[in-house]
């Protein structure tokens, strides 16, 4: 009887999800634990970016102050682009055969039903995936939606960018690194946050404005998964979908 493998190796699948602004926004969330507690997090996603687009409301009574209505945020997600590994269970199995998460290699993809001669290589398959999610985005939104929308974020990331650098220069200051410059590096494994495999923790706070109390933290597990502890009761964001 063959060894049932202990662990699988996967890559998240960003192309899940499309957003309202035309960024692949896929995620599958961490399992959970069953015991009672919650694990926050993504397997080979994180938040980069959060943007506050409504306040929360709040109100004061007798000296102390309630949240009434939980603020709304834009969340903007980055990748992995090398594989993560994860515990062999079912629920992952299952994300694995349904293409939520995808198989790195052969071996992963055989513990997950997926015979030989059905395994395609992992940078192959992700781009049929984007063809086919771009395809339906622009079914679903108009003709050439997809590519106005990646127009459109390259305006205002150059914009931001000219913003800052005539900020800074009139502060006196060293602009920041572009996104040109930053292009040419290499790609950590985690767009803005590189997580080690060996358990040491590497934290990055997420704020949704500067200088505002976090949001929450993240943290890497020691198989390199995200994992983000909510330091306030978690905002809605305008990101459709439930658990992806």
């Amino acid at each position: 009887m063959a060894v049932q493998r202990k662990k699988l190796r996967v890559l998240p699948n960003p192309w899940l999800h499309i957003d309202e602004k035309g960024r692949p926004a896929g995620t599958v969330r961490l399992e959970q634990p069953g015991n009672g507690t919650a694990i926050h997090g993504w397997v080979g996603a994180r938040v980069t970016k959060v943007t506050e687009i409504e306040p929360p409301k709040r109100v004061k009574v007798e000296g102390r102050v309630f949240e009434q209505k939980h603020g709304i945020h834009d969340l903007e997600f980055g990748h992995a682009v090398e594989p993560v590994t994860i515990d062999n269970t079912p629920y992952y199995r299952k994300r694995v055969a349904s293409g939520d998460l995808i198989a790195f290699d052969e071996a992963t993809a055989q513990a997950c039903g997926i015979s030989k001669t059905n395994f395609v290589k992992p940078e192959l398959l992700l781009e049929q995936i984007k063809e086919a999610a771009i395809k339906q985005f622009d079914a679903e939104n108009g003709e050439g939606a997809f590519e106005a929308l990646a127009d459109i974020a390259k305006e205002e990331a150059e914009i931001a960018e000219a913003v800052a650098k005539s900020v800074a220069e009139a502060n006196g200051e060293q602009p920041a690194e572009t996104s040109a410059e930053a292009s040419e590096a290499p790609a950590p494994e985690l767009a803005g946050l590189t997580l080690p495999a060996n358990g040491s923790e590497v934290t990055a706070e997420l704020t949704a404005i500067e200088g505002a109390t976090p949001l929450a933290e993240i943290k890497s597990d020691e198989n390199g998964n995200a994992e983000m502890t909510e330091h306030t009761a978690p905002a809605r964001s305008k990101r459709k979908g439930s658990d992806q």
